[in-house]
């Protein structure tokens, strides 16, 4: 896998390989992702080296933020912060499209590490078409697979077409999912790439990688929520982009909505992302005969620091 090192603006590959052979005081492992508008959360571990059973007091650590070189504060929390984990280091300042962001993390015990990202602008202005459509049994059971093996009992289904314009300039990523909203429990919506056929599995663009924003870096990214791909079939041109999700009819008990949340990833996030889908889908690494190496932008250490764009939240008018 693609293993990126950020040194100021500059970027260069590399993989682990030194960590693996050469871990005599373990390192600082950190993860985190900005998302505006919301608690940036920055969580900071500390890895046993090879061949000790001991690891180091990730209590010790000094951590500093920046943002376009300005000091942020980053308060720890006690376990009593609402969603943020105790230990984790925590702040509740916006930053806009643009801004970038820079950690440094020092221990008396382990190597000094630094992380930097940029918060992407917004998801460009688009044009979004719904339109109710009926489902064969073929079609429906293709959605159910690409499910979870979930069975939808429904003879329609929503075509969601979205258009938009890539800017040339520049390496985009993007992100998109459906949310069905009952009033009560807003659930993400599976997809199905159109149009369905026999070959459904391998239809599916290549560059579409699937996780979930929530759940950034976490064990359970790989739930098809969220769809997010690049810029690189369509870049400087038109994108047109069709899905398919369940239909679901009003009833006695609840009155169904859906909307479409849009987003930008940084380069960093995307390929955090696109590493961890990798792994997941080879089955081989398990038994040692395809190694796919994890991604860090963590210099001197191990772990993730992304960021996404302002949310753009666009409620869909069924025709």
């Amino acid at each position: 896998m693609m293993l990126l090192l950020l040194s100021a603006a500059v970027s260069c590959e590399y993989t682990l390989d030194r960590y693996l052979c050469e871990d005599e005081t373990g390192y600082i492992y950190l993860q985190g992702l900005v998302v505006p508008g919301d608690t940036t959360i920055v969580s900071l571990y500390s890895t046993v080296p090879v061949g000790q059973t001991r690891q180091s007091d990730i209590g010790k650590v000094q951590i500093h933020m920046t943002a376009d070189g300005r000091e942020v504060l980053l308060e720890k929390s006690d376990g009593d912060t609402g969603t943020v984990p105790e230990g984790a280091f925590y702040t509740t300042e916006s930053f806009p499209p643009g801004c970038r962001l820079e950690i440094t993390a020092s221990h008396p015990d382990l190597p000094l590490v630094r992380t930097v990202t940029e918060v992407p602008d917004m998801f460009p202005e688009c044009s979004v078409e719904v339109r109710k459509i009926a489902m064969s049994t073929q079609e429906y059971l293709a959605m159910s697979d690409m499910n979870g093996g979930s069975t939808y009992h429904h003879s329609e289904a929503l075509r969601v077409r979205l258009k938009f314009q890539d800017d040339p300039s520049r390496k985009d990523y993007y992100g998109l999912r459906i949310i069905r909203d009952n009033g009560f429990f807003p659930q993400s919506q599976y997809y199905v790439s159109d149009p369905f056929d026999n070959s459904l599995s391998v239809n599916m663009e290549n560059h579409i990688m699937i996780l979930s924003p929530d759940d950034v870096f976490g064990p359970n990214m790989y739930d098809r929520s969220t769809v997010i791909f690049s810029d690189e079939d369509f870049d400087g041109k038109t994108a047109v982009k069709e899905y398919i999700v369940p239909f679901f009819k009003d009833d006695d008990k609840w009155t169904y909505t859906y909307r479409m949340e849009l987003i930008k990833l940084s380069d960093e996030f995307w390929r955090c992302s696109e590493a961890y889908l990798n792994y997941c889908l080879n089955v081989m690494n398990y038994y040692g005969q395809a190694s796919i190496y994890p991604y860090t932008n963590i210099i001197g250490g191990i772990g993730a620091f992304g960021a996404i764009s302002p949310v753009t939240v666009i409620p869909l008018e069924i025709r």
